[in-house]
């Protein structure tokens, strides 16, 4: 199939390199991530376009009516993070993009797994495995100030296939985006894992780190088999006006959050397990590149409150390259 411009245009804008076993993204080291910085390289092709409820291509009013444009795509996976590498290939569909219109994609996969220890997984738990992956991402913007989105995933290993462990694993994140004026908007995400049965330590829920609780470290200590947290950000423009021409327009952003959350094993429950909680301030700014990659840089630091394990502040400073 004839790949579009645009399409050619964003291809043509990343480079990957092997350097003496080092792994290059566009000259950048991404090779030695394992605290749970992700590195992926997904390669998106779009192999067909079908109308779900429509029997007839030529009924036009059946489409009309009641068809939903589906774009099929399939994805190749290529990632280490947390102490996994991951070979595999997805299959999926979503559904059109229009503005402030609901936006769904779900897809369906299997991958090999190597599992090595790290300095935040360090049970020491290595081999190989797989995992058979269900995902879903919707979005909806009901009006213009209001945002929701809403992520599940549930995978398991196949015992067809080489691994020792039986698990099932499920997650769930919410998030909503109210805004509050320019540039400003207040965002609040609730966090749900469990997992059932016998899982490596890789595959444990941590409540600290940049993703949950950013006020506690991503230690052996906080890592369940379940979690549940909740975090409030309010985002809010460092500079408003039009200095140095389009310096306004580069997003530079500042914030204050809050984070609360609780993790727990087999031997408590929810009820039990220790509530932690953080506070935090910090700084993000989105570098567009050449309008194909987004990068947005972050700098947070944040406190626990009233821990009586943990006392000192996390610094949190990375950069994630998504798609534009």
């Amino acid at each position: 199939m004839e790949q579009s411009e645009d399409t050619r245009d964003i291809i043509e804008g990343i480079r990957l390199e092997n350097e003496g076993g080092r792994l290059l993204l566009n000259g950048t080291d991404i090779s030695s991530s394992d605290d749970g910085d992700r590195v992926s390289l997904e390669s998106l092709t779009v192999s067909d376009r079908s109308t779900f409820g429509a029997a007839d291509q030529d009924n036009a009013n059946a489409v009309e009516n009641t068809g939903i444009l589906l774009e099929n795509f399939g994805q190749l996976l290529l990632e280490r993070v947390g102490g996994v590498v991951s070979n595999g290939v997805f299959l999926g569909f979503s559904g059109p993009r229009y503005p402030d219109q609901p936006f769904f994609e779900a897809k369906g996969g299997i991958a090999l797994e190597y599992l090595y220890s790290t300095a935040a997984t360090s049970s020491g738990d290595t081999g190989n495995s797989n995992v058979m992956t269900l995902q879903f991402d919707g979005w909806n913007q009901a009006r213009g100030d209001y945002i929701i989105n809403l992520k599940a995933l549930a995978e398991q290993p196949s015992q067809e296939l080489d691994t020792k462990y039986s698990y099932t694993l499920l997650s769930e994140r919410l998030i909503q985006i109210f805004e509050t004026g320019f540039r400003s908007n207040i965002r609040w995400e609730l966090v749900l894992g469990n997992t059932l049965g016998d899982s490596p330590s890789q595959k444990k829920f941590s409540l600290g780190g940049p993703t949950s609780l950013r006020g506690f470290p991503q230690a052996g200590t906080l890592q369940q088999d379940n979690y549940l947290l909740t975090r409030v950000d309010y985002e809010f423009p460092l500079i408003t006006t039009p200095w140095w021409g389009n310096v306004s327009s580069l997003g530079l952003q500042g914030t204050v959050f809050f984070d609360q959350g609780r993790a727990w094993g087999d031997e408590l429950d929810l009820d039990e397990a220790e509530d932690r909680r953080n506070v935090g301030v910090g700084i993000r700014w989105g570098v567009d590149a050449a309008s194909l990659i987004q990068i947005p840089l972050k700098f947070e630091i944040a406190y626990p409150v009233g821990d009586k394990d943990y006392r000192s502040p996390q610094f949190i400073f990375f950069g994630v390259l998504t798609g534009s």
